[in-house]
């Protein structure tokens, strides 16, 4: 909240209180709520440069490689589907006919 503040303060204090009051004015008709909302009403055509963080060369995998881990998925198939019932469904013989 204490970042929202100053940030109004600042916007304020840049383009003047007519022009901060009828921005204000106007993000309460919009139900547009911040700073951010705020200053794009108030300094219409003006963009926001944003600071992006430093791209981090990514780390080497630290866990099993994927060959360590790989499994047969055969063992799965009993929770996937009941090849039994859907054989049976498709024959009419399902509780739903």
């Amino acid at each position: 909240m204490d970042g929202q503040i100053a940030a109004l303060y600042q916007l304020v204090q840049e383009v003047g209180a007519t022009a901060f009051c009828q921005a204000v004015a106007q993000a309460l008709a919009q139900q547009a709520v911040g700073a951010e909302y705020v200053r794009a009403l108030a300094t219409p055509g003006a963009t926001t440069p944003r600071a992006t963080p430093p791209h981090r060369a990514l780390a080497g995998p630290s866990g099993p490689s994927q060959r360590e881990v790989e499994r047969e998925l055969a063992p799965y198939e009993q929770y996937v589907a009941n090849r039994t019932a859907l054989a049976g469904a498709a024959e009419g013989a399902g509780p739903c006919r």
